[in-house]
């Protein structure tokens, strides 16, 4: 388990306690996590579907056998490519929480919440590499001015 102890202000109320009752499922959570369910299913297909509409965008774009907007398909096809994945896995998540608290099934709840965090994670790691790349495209035109 995380040592969640720290002084921050961000962290206050989250220290580890001995607590005598076990943490419960009850009906309000299970409400909670049954909306979330659909938020995620509907988030996953709303990504899916714009997917296939800027692939089809990127198909048209490319023309006859690689036309004039080659670099602008090829753009679409990989933000396309990293795009796929999150959204499977937040339809994924959604469908199995459902079916998790429908079946009463630890396992099923606990591989929505390895789908939810697999998505985070991919979330995380594309949105440091897109602010490194603004970083890097900021510098070399700070570095290009001063070139001139």
């Amino acid at each position: 388990m995380t040592n969640l102890q720290q002084n921050h202000p961000l962290d206050a109320g989250f220290q580890e306690t001995d607590a005598q009752e076990p943490l419960e499922i009850n009906d309000t959570i299970t409400r909670y996590w049954t909306e979330i369910a659909g938020w995620c299913t509907f988030l996953g297909g709303i990504m899916l579907f714009l997917v296939l509409i800027l692939l089809l965008s990127a198909q048209s774009a490319m023309g006859s056998y690689f036309g004039i907007d080659l670099g602008a398909s090829v753009i679409v096809a990989l933000v396309c490519l990293f795009s796929i994945g999150p959204a499977i896995m937040y339809w994924r998540t959604g469908s199995k929480i459902r079916l998790g608290f429908l079946r009463q099934e630890n396992e099923t709840l606990e591989d929505a919440f390895s789908s939810l965090l697999w998505a985070y994670r991919y979330a995380g790691i594309i949105t440091g590499l897109i602010m490194l790349f603004i970083l890097l495209a900021v510098f070399f035109s700070i570095y290009d001015d001063f070139q001139h």
